[in-house]
């Protein structure tokens, strides 16, 4: 049995639509309305890897470390006997933040290859690089915290340097040539029983595709601060940010289906984790909002045991955890939400989708971080059906159902808590050197 799940950060539905037909045309089965359960990468791989929601698995503005007390995706799989392979580029999608637990083999892309893959449970990163400035004194600045704090000096100091030294992001994330290499890998001699799962980052942040797919210049310039500066955006860095990122659509438009091709495929999902906004909104990038543009993303899956054929009705990224396992034949557990998206549903489905927090607010900010609104770490939320559209924002309720608003308090009621004792542990390493570049702070 040979599965797949491959997630192309950041893709929004109407660019997949307009951009990538090669993949499109590949698909044996095309999901026209499946909603991400977040915004953003941690929360939407928390649900895809455990079949809960975000504030379930405790991935979150507040916690990005991955540590969960349902056996995850890869740990089904691996216990069922069937190599597991992650293979990621994603700064989140790492050891560092535990979303590797569980599988066999770990591939990571250029833009992890220098960086520690454990972190110092006993200082806390997050705060440091969030009281840094962005000048030359920063090294020094961060040298003088880690020797006048608690934790092991020499240990801490290691990982400080190891992520100074770590390349920009910006030259690492968008070239595909590892993933393609490791996949050829894989290829030649696949195992009888495989799972692999990847994270792609072209259409991410800042934009920069290989050059024959950049119609301009790059602009490198985070979609936060333009969000967030006093000068309005032009229309040409508007355009350099869009053109660029529909350009690095199209790059995995000419590259995936080779993928689809290498590998004898019972089952491949590729699917997007968020979105991302162009000035929708009044926003850029995806630090905010659980709007159409940000939860509803492109899915399909190909392969000799998935149907041929189109699902118009409203589907969640939940639902492919336990696709993948019903395919496999492998119990997905007694804690997992989701449907099997292989089967015909006739009822009233209504997904849901949330955040919780904002990584970006601090309210000792300086600069530009200062403009940051506290109102967008407040709880917002959103419940779909086939025919209306609940959102729960810092502008309000807004439903098209009045039924919607009781239904998503039921759910938002039965909520569980899966966290494990490392979920709430400080979010060390990883974290601005590499992230910030990224607009995470």
């Amino acid at each position: 049995m040979k599965t797949g799940l491959i997630v192309l950060d950041t893709l929004r539905y109407d660019t997949f639509e307009a951009e990538m037909p090669a993949i499109r045309s590949t698909a044996d089965h095309v999901f026209t309305n499946c909603y991400s359960t977040s915004r953003w990468t941690v929360p939407a791989h928390g649900s895809l890897f455990t079949g809960l929601y975000p504030t379930e698995a405790g991935t979150h503005s507040a916690n990005r470390t991955f540590d969960v007390t349902v056996p995850t995706l890869a740990e089904r799989f691996t216990d069922a006997g069937v190599t597991t392979h992650c293979l990621s580029n994603n700064v989140h999608i790492d050891p560092f933040f535990g979303f590797t637990e569980g599988f066999a083999s770990i591939t990571r892309g250029p833009a992890l290859q220098d960086r520690p893959e454990q972190r110092d449970a006993d200082f806390d990163w997050d705060a440091l690089f969030s009281r840094l400035d962005d000048g030359p004194l920063r090294p020094v600045q961060a040298l003088k915290e880690i020797v006048a704090a608690d934790a092991p000096t020499l240990s801490t100091l290691k990982t400080g340097i190891e992520l100074f030294r770590a390349p920009p992001v910006n030259e690492t994330t968008n070239d595909l040539t590892w993933f393609l290499d490791a996949v050829e890998e894989i290829a030649r001699s696949p195992p009888e029983d495989l799972f692999l799962f990847a994270n792609l980052m072209p259409t991410h942040y800042p934009y920069d595709p290989p050059e024959e797919y950049c119609d301009l210049d790059p602009l490198d310039v985070d979609p936060l601060e333009l969000t967030l500066r006093d000068d309005p955006v032009t229309d040409e860095e508007h355009e350099r940010h869009k053109r660029n990122y529909e350009g690095a659509a199209r790059y995995l438009d000419d590259e995936l289906p080779a993928i689809v091709d290498a590998i004898d495929w019972d089952v491949l999902f590729v699917v997007s984790d968020h979105g991302e906004l162009f000035g929708e909104h009044g926003i850029r990038g995806h630090e905010y909002g659980v709007y159409d543009d940000l939860v509803h993303v492109p899915a399909l899956a190909v392969g000799d045991a998935v149907p041929e054929g189109e699902t118009d009705a409203v589907t969640s990224l939940l639902d492919v955890r336990r696709t993948l396992l019903d395919v496999a034949g492998i119990d997905p557990g007694e804690h997992t939400r989701g449907r099997s998206l292989f089967e015909d549903r006739t009822d009233d489905r209504a997904v849901y989708a949330e955040s919780v927090g904002c990584g970006q607010y601090a309210p000792d900010a300086q600069g530009l971080g200062a403009k940051v609104p506290a109102s967008w770490g407040d709880p917002h939320y959103t419940l779909r059906t086939a025919d209306a559209t609940l959102i729960h924002d810092k502008d309000g309720t807004r439903t098209d159902d009045d039924a919607l608003e009781r239904r998503v308090r039921d759910l938002r009621a039965g909520l569980g808590d899966f966290t494990g004792e490392g979920a709430t542990a400080e979010v060390p390493d990883d974290v601005e050197a590499r992230l910030e570049h990224l607009g995470y702070r």
